[in-house]
């Protein structure tokens, strides 16, 4: 996956007449499959390669997106690590018992409707994998 990035890098850096690259932003999704500390390990190792005069002192830096979801039958968009607050339809995951007391359903928050119970929502945020810039002189 790495490799992949760096070679558009590259592609652009060789079209965009830059000798050397000084930074590369990536923005990784949770729900993606890219593992944040697994990319860093390939960008060292592959900075260091063939590439290397092109990349040489880069870094890379990493934008983790969070998993924002919206109900596809009642509309309420929840998601990791937000909150209710000042009307906002967010929440971290949690579920109002019968008893209206609201305990974290920690399992199963990304899949189910907190409010309406209904699996399935439109994914707003956390599949995302993409070059957002890069810097070079």
């Amino acid at each position: 996956m790495m490799d992949s990035i760096l070679t558009v890098v590259q592609e652009s850096a060789a079209v965009e007449d830059i000798s050397r690259v000084t930074k590369v932003a990536i923005v990784v999704g949770c729900r993606s499959g890219a593992l944040p500390a697994a990319l860093t390990l390939a960008f060292e190792v592959l900075s260091g390669s063939e590439n290397g005069g092109l990349f040489r002192g880069a870094v890379l830096t990493i934008e983790e997106r969070k998993v924002k979801a919206r109900c596809r039958r009642c509309g309420l968009e929840y998601g990791e690590g937000a909150r209710e607050e000042e009307g906002a339809q967010e929440v971290i995951g949690d579920r109002e018992g019968e008893d209206g007391e609201v305990g974290l359903d920690t399992a199963a928050w990304a899949f189910v409707c907190p409010k309406c119970g209904v699996p399935g929502p439109e994914y707003l945020s956390g599949n995302e994998l993409f070059i957002d810039h890069y810097e070079g002189e």
